[in-house]
């Protein structure tokens, strides 16, 4: 079992800190996570927030040397993530930078990025989303997510999101920052370093006031769509197809029932999706599932890409499989095996001290509290048959799921699709 152990503690500014003690770890990983995410963009200013994750890494420190430069000097890596609701800053050193790790870190927090460093970082994520059009998974499964309303980094690559980057100013970022003030910052420090030294270092830190402002409630746009979207693509190799299921607010135990779900159903060469589309089938290579679980929202994206004219026989049996889960219940041997398999995935990454210690902070940020490697073991273990089943009832009975296909063809998704009956249709074509 993993010899992590976890503790979060509140600055007198607000700020949160989780700090995850590893023995085995031989470096530090210091991440700052901001509440603030591609879901709560203003009206006509998308991917302010995945800009604003960019500018942390972007341009000049306080000494004039690249952001990068000095944390590669000394064989460190830095990192940036927009999620769905928040942005993730990422420090990855030597042990022996501990200290400085953090100092830097601080440095990132409160410095404010130039005009020239905007313009710059405007075009590298417009570059960098007309890039990920290209992989096929990633805008269909953003399409998806744009149909239920939930407007993710790439907000579906419509056009729409393009001309609105492109617009993005010095006072949008400006605004941004100011509004995310210091009790929306998580800082999560993972590392083999006793928690009363880091915590006193920190405390000195990052214990200021009002540098970014004062904090505003910020509320998420709720999904409510039921949608199919098709999107003819006439320079795609291939097809792709994304099922989107969408719930509310989660639980500890809806996270271990949808993560067990996804094992169910695409876990390894046994999920009931890889064994009816690749070896009875042959229509797929692969079936890729995940379960998105953030504050306010949990969902389950299940994806895969086939050749031209297949989307209707997959699309179709997908649906059946899921109606046989719906009307025949979970087979108690398959979901032992889901079950097993969700705890040797996530016992692997623990192997892997930054893995672990994101899986950590993740989780503390969609259910606010810390959630030991031992419950999370234990919460799975737990999971029946029927609490699979009644969570995907509640999900596929809900308004929140849609379906995605994008294609060579102007044509295609026609499949019988469950819950089909008065859902919107929209085509997008590129």
């Amino acid at each position: 079992m993993s010899e992590l152990t976890a503790g979060n503690h509140q600055l007198t500014n607000g700020l949160e800190v989780l700090l995850i003690t590893d023995p085995r770890a031989r470096s530090i990983t210091a991440s700052l996570l901001g509440r603030r995410g591609p879901v709560h963009d203003p009206p006509g200013k998308p991917g302010l927030a995945h800009l604003s994750e960019h500018l942390f890494l972007s341009g000049v420190n306080y000494g004039g040397t690249a952001v990068g430069e000095p944390v590669e000097a000394v064989g460190g890596l830095v990192e940036g993530t927009t999620y769905r609701q928040h942005i993730r800053v990422e420090l990855r050193t030597p042990l022996h930078c501990w200290r400085w790790t953090l100092e830097y870190l601080v440095e990132l927090w409160r410095r404010g990025p130039s005009v020239k460093e905007i313009a710059s970082e405007r075009q590298a994520l417009i570059l960098e989303c007309r890039e990920a059009r290209e992989i096929p998974e990633l805008w269909v499964g953003s399409l998806a997510w744009d149909a239920l309303g939930q407007d993710l980094a790439f907000r579906g690559f419509r056009s729409e999101f393009f001309d609105g980057v492109s617009k993005l100013s010095a006072s949008d970022v400006e605004n941004w920052t100011r509004g995310l003030g210091s009790d929306q910052w998580v800082l999560c420090v993972h590392s083999p370093c006793p928690e009363s030294d880091l915590l006193e270092h920190i405390s000195r830190l990052f214990n200021v006031d009002g540098s970014r402002g004062r904090p505003r409630t910020i509320v998420p746009h709720r999904p409510t769509a039921k949608r199919i979207v098709r999107l003819h693509q006439s320079k795609a190799a291939q097809s792709s197809v994304a099922l989107l299921i969408a719930s509310g607010a989660p639980t500890l135990r809806d996270i271990a029932s949808g993560r067990v779900l996804c094992s169910l159903l695409s876990g390894g060469t046994q999920g009931l999706l890889f064994t009816t589309l690749r070896d009875k089938e042959g229509l797929v290579y692969d079936v890729v599932s995940h379960c998105v679980a953030e504050s306010d929202i949990l969902a389950i994206e299940v994806y895969t890409s086939i050749n031209e004219g297949a989307e209707d026989r997959v699309t179709d049996l997908i649906r059946q499989q899921l109606e046989h889960l719906l009307s025949d219940g979970v087979d108690p041997s398959k979901l032992q095996r889901a079950k097993a398999f969700t705890n040797g995935v996530f016992d692997i990454s623990l192997e892997t001290p930054a893995t672990g210690g994101r899986w950590l902070g993740n989780r503390y940020m969609s259910l606010g509290r810390i959630v030991a490697p031992e419950e999370w073991t234990e919460s799975v273990e737990q999971v029946t048959p029927r609490q699979v089943n009644e969570f995907l009832v509640r999900s596929m009975e809900s308004s929140d799921w849609v379906w995605a296909v994008s294609s060579p063809r102007a044509t295609g998704l026609k499949g019988s699709f469950y819950g089909n009956a008065g859902a919107q249709v929209e085509s997008v074509s590129w």
